[in-house]
């Protein structure tokens, strides 16, 4: 693990993307500190300002400052996609390693299951969990989660399939370990690797659906800030102040590259098959 961590903190990839996704984390946790004016408070006689040294990224239809609802609308992202990557991976990761381990009907069964999930595209199933749950930030959260359970369970599936012939496994087995045993001792700890960097791309996907379902009124309601909301009020006023659609598009599009740019390198890492 020291050795791949080193390597990691070498390579390129890793450098950018975790560059990017330190400094919206380090803006999201810091939001009370370094927002400057309250992301609710509305002034409309400063309505649509341009950037200036009073409000860095302008203000919105209603005056209020852009670059705080951007930083506390990180914050809303990042929790978002944190609580749903870990329900994902918390019915995903022991579903996917038990199919694998134990194959048979119970494997055939979930994996049909699993695929009939996956026939829906990500977006339309979230909105389709969403309207049935309600509109709001924990519908959002328990819909994204339930989108990307295939997901990983497929990824485990298939690292566990690749695990368990291993000589290792045929050797605890010798030994008497039971297959409960087997399973979390050996075979588990050697699958993380593939789940790790599914979850870290999923995290990418899961800041971009909540986007989404913002945007379309079907995520977090207004008037909390988050990014996809700001979109979609900034729609009217697009041609009168560009600052109002650019800024929550940027950190969207900055968010996403950061994740996605951590997670490659996090498989050329972790892959032995891509490392040289």
């Amino acid at each position: 693990m020291k050795r791949r961590w080193r390597a990691l903190l070498r390579h390129r990839l890793a450098i950018v993307g975790g560059g990017l996704t330190a400094a919206l984390v380090v803006a999201a946790l810091g939001a009370p500190l370094i927002a400057r004016d309250d992301p609710l408070g509305m002034h409309m006689a400063a309505s649509l300002e341009p950037p200036s040294a009073q409000h860095w990224f302008g203000t919105d239809q209603f005056g209020r400052d852009i670059w705080a609802r951007v930083v506390y609308g990180a914050r809303l992202s990042f929790g978002v996609g944190l609580l749903s990557m870990l329900l994902a991976t918390a019915a995903g990761l022991p579903l996917g390693a038990a199919a694998g381990y134990l194959g048979g009907p119970f494997d055939a069964l979930a994996m049909r299951v699993m695929d009939a999930v996956l026939a829906f595209p990500a977006i339309l199933l979230a909105i389709g969990l969403v309207a049935a749950l309600g509109p709001g930030t924990g519908s959002g959260i328990i819909a994204i989660g339930i989108v990307y359970v295939p997901v990983v369970a497929r990824v485990s599936r298939a690292a566990v399939l690749a695990r368990c012939r291993e000589e290792y496994v045929d050797a605890a087995r010798a030994l008497g370990e039971t297959d409960w045993g087997v399973l979390t001792r050996h075979v588990l700890p050697n699958c993380l690797a593939p789940v790790l960097v599914q979850v870290t791309v999923g995290f990418a996907s899961a800041i971009v659906i909540e986007a989404g379902l913002s945007f379309l009124g079907a995520g977090t309601p207004p008037p909390a800030p988050s990014w996809g909301g700001m979109l979609n009020e900034a729609r009217q006023y697009m041609a009168a102040s560009p600052c109002v659609a650019v800024f929550p598009g940027l950190a969207i599009s900055i968010a996403v590259l950061g994740f996605n740019l951590l997670g490659d390198a996090m498989r050329d890492v972790l892959d032995p098959r891509l490392r040289r």
